[in-house]
């Protein structure tokens, strides 16, 4: 099962305009599935 994301998470990225599609995919994807640090996002201050 893979993490959905918008296009707008795609555009977010730091280097985004650099990044090809799919590794910019693939980088998001590994990221969602890191429950220790999507946690800290989840808590962090908005």
């Amino acid at each position: 099962m893979r993490p959905t994301f918008d296009e707008a998470a795609l555009r977010g990225l730091k280097f985004s305009e650099c990044l090809p599609l799919d590794l910019a995919t693939e980088m998001l994807e590994q990221r969602l599935q890191d429950d220790d640090a999507m946690q800290q996002i989840l808590n962090g201050a908005v």
